[in-house]
C-alpha cells in the first residue's frame, strides 16, 4: 500500500503556492512509509556518518530523528532550566494548527510517527538547539520510502531561541515530507535556520510555519543544496502588533535539480514589518523558482513589507523563475518587490584573472561574494563556517560556463 492510496486531495498547478512544482512527478513514485519502529544499529551508524560529515558540531541540545523517530543514542538532552524537548507519539492531530493547508501537510500529520516538541519558557535565553532529521528508507519489500518528520516549537513571552534544523538522507529514491511549526510569545525572539542537504535522489517537501505574537521578532533562513526536487515553504503570520520578520534564503540547484521556495507572509496586525530576501545560484541544467506572497489584512495600518529575489545563472541552460504575489487589502502600506536574474560579472571575472587568479577560483570568489550575504545571517560561527564549506561541495558551480 503506497501513501497515495489514502491521500487527501493533493495540490495541482492551479493552486498558486504550487505553481512551479509538478505534483504528478512526485505521485507517480509508489512511496511507502519507511520503517518507524526505531533505527537499527546499521541505520544509526549511517545516520552518525552523515551527521559527522554534513552537520556542524555544536555544544548544547541535539535531537536526531531517523525516519521521523527520535534516535536516543544520537541525541543529547539539555540541562538548561526552562528549556526542554521531548518526543511524543504520532500521528499529530495538528493541535492548534487548524486544518492542514494542503494534502501534503495532511499526509505529514497522518504519517508522522512522532512529534518532536521543543519548549522554551518565558524570559529564558536558550542555548542553540540542533534538530537533525535523517531519512534512510527501509520501506517494506524495498519500495521507495517516505519519512514524515514533524517538529513543534514553542517560545514563551520574552524568550530567546535559536533552532537549527538540518535534513539529510541516504542514497536511494526517498521522499521527505517534513513539517515544522513555531509559536513565538509576546516579545519573544526566534532565530530559525533550515538547512536541506539531502541526497541527490531524494524528493524533499518542507513546510515551516511561524506564528508571531505582539512585539516578537523572527529571523528565518532557509538553505536548499540537495535533493532532485527540493521545495521549502515558509509561512509567517504576524498576529500581534509591532511584530517583525526577516525571511532569507539561498538555493543552489545543479544539473537536473529543481529548488522551489515559497514564502507567504500574512500581516494580520498593525505596525508590523517584514522583509524577504532570497538568492539563487543556478548551474547548467538546473532550475530555481521563488514565489513571494504578501497578504495585508483589512483594517491594519503602518505595514512595511519588502521583498527581493536575485538569481545568478551560471549557464545558458540554467533556468530561474520568480513571482511576486501581493494581496494588499489595506491602505496604509509601504510595500516593495524587486527581482533580478543575471550572469557572473564579466568585468569582475576579467579583473580577477588579470591578477593571476585561475578562472575556476575567480568564479568561486564571485559566487561566494554573492551568497555570503545570506550565509552571514546565521548566528553561530561554527554553523556559518561549516555552511561555507559544505554548500559549495554539494552545489559545485565553479566548472559551469557558457
Amino acid at each position: 500500500m503506497t501513501i497515495w492510496d489514502d491521500a487527501p486531495a493533493l495540490p495541482t498547478k492551479r493552486d498558486e503556492p504550487w505553481h512551479y512544482v509538478s505534483v504528478p512527478t512526485i505521485t507517480r513514485v509508489p512511496y511507502e512509509v519507511a520503517g518507524v519502529g526505531g533505527a537499527t544499529k546499521a541505520q544509526e551508524a549511517l545516520a552518525a556518518d552523515l551527521i559527522g560529515r554534513l552537520v556542524a558540531e555544536l555544544a548544547g541540545p541535539l535531537v536526531v530523528t531517523v525516519n521521523g523517530v527520535v534516535c536516543d543514542s544520537l541525541s543529547r538532552a539539555t540541562a538548561q532550566p526552562g528549556v526542554s524537548w521531548r518526543s511524543e507519539p504520532g500521528p499529530s492531530s495538528g493541535g492548534d494548527a487548524g486544518d492542514p493547508a494542503d494534502g501534503f501537510e495532511a499526509l505529514n500529520r497522518l504519517h508522522a510517527p512522532c512529534v518532536v516538541r521543543i519548549e522554551i519558557g518565558a524570559g529564558v535565553a536558550a542555548d542553540p538547539i540542533q534538530v537533525v532529521h535523517v531519512t534512510v528508507g527501509d520501506a517494506p519489500d524495498g519500495a521507495p520510502g517516505v519519512a514524515s518528520p514533524r517538529t513543534e516549537v514553542s517560545v514563551g513571552a520574552g524568550g530567546q531561541a535559536t533552532v537549527i534544523e538540518t535534513y539529510l538522507s541516504a542514497p536511494g529514491e526517498l521522499l521527505v515530507n517534513a513539517s515544522t511549526t513555531v509559536g513565538a510569545g509576546e516579545g519573544a525572539t526566534v532565530h530559525h535556520h533550515r538547512i536541506e542537504l539531502d541526497d541527490a535522489a531524494t524528493t524533499h517537501l518542507g513546510r515551516t510555519e511561524f506564528d508571531l505574537a505582539e512585539g516578537s521578532n523572527l529571523r528565518s533562513t532557509s538553505f536548499t543544496a540537495g535533493a532532485t526536487l527540493a521545495r521549502a515553504a515558509t509561512l509567517v503570520r504576524l498576529a500581534g502588533e509591532h511584530a517583525t520578520a526577516e525571511i532569507d534564503g539561498l538555493y543552489l540547484p545543479t544539473a537536473g535539480r529543481h529548488h522551489d521556495h515559497l514564502v507567504t507572509v500574512e500581516h494580520a496586525a498593525s505596525h508590523c514589518n517584514s522583509s524577504q530576501r532570497f538568492k539563487g545560484v543556478v548551474s547548467a541544467g538546473g532550475r530555481g523558482s521563488f514565489t513571494g506572497h504578501v497578504i495585508v489584512r483589512p483594517g491594519t495600518v503602518k505595514t512595511d513589507a519588502q521583498q527581493s529575489n536575485r538569481s545568478l545563472l551560471l549557464d545558458s541552460s540554467a533556468r530561474s523563475d520568480t513571482r511576486p504575489w501581493l494581496e494588499i487589502l489595506a491602505d496604509d502600506v509601504r510595500a516593495s518587490h524587486g527581482a533580478t536574474v543575471g550572469r557572473l560579472d564579466d568585468d569582475a571575472l576579467f579583473y580577477l584573472r588579470s591578477r593571476g587568479i585561475p578562472e575556476p577560483t575567480a568564479r568561486e570568489l564571485l559566487i561566494d561574494a554573492f551568497t555570503g550575504e545570506i550565509v552571514e545571517m546565521v548566528d553561530q560561527t561554527e554553523v556559518r563556517e561549516h555552511l561555507r564549506h559544505v554548500l559549495p561541495e554539494l552545489g559545485s558551480h565553479t566548472g559551469d560556463s557558457e
